[in-house]
């Protein structure tokens, strides 16, 4: 099946006699049936100012799907038929034959999406995955909010499974379906999987270039990459695989304290928390955990699945930008979480920091590198916040990491003084202004 060809290129809007004509011949070079020339054309009114026409997407004929982009980087979608004529700019207003043949589609594809990028090992796109990856990321979103819209396979929210001390008699246990049949998951592994230090474990990724991790299955420790998606700048997913079980589950971590709040097995769209409390620190993310996933696969698919098929890159430390502009936060939690990294990982171990959104100046209480010389070279400032980086993350392979803490240490209030006592270095002294010219003596005749 066809999957996309070219459109106008860069220039002028297309006024409707020569948008019509653009969209003939891109249907001509995608070998599609011609248009019938007596049918009518109901095509929307020209394109806007600034608007124009990007592509033609025809792997889902006998619908079409006309890709616009904005000089200002926005994008929208038009869906026609093979007559060229408009159903919608969105596929939940699609009806009748149109929407059911997408439907069936949709489910196809996203049900590949899922096994190819959710679920562990990463594989290569291929077929469906490949025409749909190649399409704009608002054509990826729209047809996925029109599967989730109305689909029978739409993943349910996901069952919640606290683990509350002690547990019920008899034991409560899930199973979860794996490629090699059901594993039991045991409420005491489970725990320990909930309770296992996430902090201890990034500091060993930074030593050692591994992470250990604890079955839910049978409680063993092991060694095992943990790939982060980058949900947001507040929610890691780490998706970890047990190969003795072939297991896949994700640790949902949060940027509040970042540790492990609960844990999403897709397999059994099942949410393991260690308490309520714990669940509730991630309740914007867990319950539709297999949606939330879905989503961010579909939105980041083509910088994230070459990321995860590749082996792991550098791992840096992210600070947050406007999320740590608050006195107290930014101490107990990001400046003692850096602290607990450089006391735990040798000099030459240390990570990049990256510190988002500068145009904010997060760095209230002075440059990290000046409180903490020993990242001196590694501090690197970048304008963009954390979210509008996420696709650079994926596509320069950077395994992301976030030390944070919950108690602060004396040694981050003494290192604040001492760089707020040091002096700037010259090249940073403004110069006083010059004098202001002395006025000319006045004419007294």
């Amino acid at each position: 099946m066809g999957g996309a060809v070219g459109g106008a290129g860069v220039g002028p809007p297309l006024p409707r006699p020569a948008l019509q004509a653009a969209l003939a011949a891109a249907v001509a070079a995608a070998r599609l049936p011609a248009p019938d020339p007596a049918a009518p054309i109901r095509l929307p009114m020209p394109l806007l100012l600034g608007w124009r026409f990007a592509r033609l997407v025809t792997a889902c004929a006998p619908v079409l799907i006309v890709e616009l982009l904005h000089e200002d980087g926005r994008e929208a979608v038009w869906y026609l038929d093979q007559q060229l004529r408009y159903l919608g700019n969105a596929a939940v207003q699609l009806g009748g034959a149109p929407m059911l043949h997408l439907r069936r589609l949709c489910e196809t594809l996203f049900e590949t999406l899922a096994d190819r990028v959710i679920m562990a090992p990463a594989l290569p796109a291929g077929g469906e995955l490949d025409w749909f990856l190649g399409c704009a990321r608002a054509t990826r979103t729209d047809l996925l909010e029109f599967h989730l819209a109305g689909s029978p396979l739409r993943p349910p929210p996901a069952h919640l499974w606290l683990l509350t001390a002690p547990p019920p008699s008899p034991p409560l246990c899930h199973a979860a379906p794996t490629p090699r049949g059901r594993v039991v998951l045991e409420p005491e592994h489970a725990r320990a999987a909930c309770a296992a230090p996430l902090r201890d474990e990034l500091f060993r990724l930074l030593r050692t270039g591994r992470m250990r991790w604890t079955s839910p299955v049978d409680g063993r420790r092991f060694e095992a990459e943990g790939r982060p998606l980058y949900i947001d700048n507040l929610c890691f997913a780490y998706r970890v695989r047990d190969p003795l079980h072939d297991l896949t589950w994700y640790v949902i971590a949060s940027a509040a304290y970042f540790r492990t709040f609960a844990l999403f097995v897709p397999s059994a769209n099942l949410v393991v928390a260690e308490s309520q409390a714990a669940f509730d620190e991630v309740r914007f993310y867990a319950p539709d955990a297999g949606a939330m996933l879905l989503r961010h696969a579909a939105r980041f698919g083509p910088t994230l699945l070459p990321a995860l098929l590749a082996p792991p890159g550098e791992v840096v430390h992210a600070f947050r930008g406007r999320d740590a502009i608050l006195l107290g936060h930014f101490v107990w939690q990001d400046l003692s979480g850096i602290c607990a990294m450089i006391d735990a990982v040798p000099p030459e171990r240390l990570p990049r920091c990256l510190v988002f959104e500068t145009g904010l100046e997060p760095e209230i209480y002075g440059p990290l590198d000046e409180i903490f010389p020993e990242l001196e070279g590694r501090v690197e400032r970048i304008p963009a916040s954390f979210n509008d980086s996420i696709d650079r993350l994926y596509r320069e392979r950077l395994t992301v990491i976030k030390s944070t803490a919950i108690r602060v240490p004396a040694e981050v209030g003494t290192r604040i003084f001492a760089a707020l006592r040091r002096p700037p270095p010259a090249a940073a002294l403004i110069p006083p202004p010059p004098p202001p010219p002395t006025p000319p003596p006045r004419n007294c005749y």
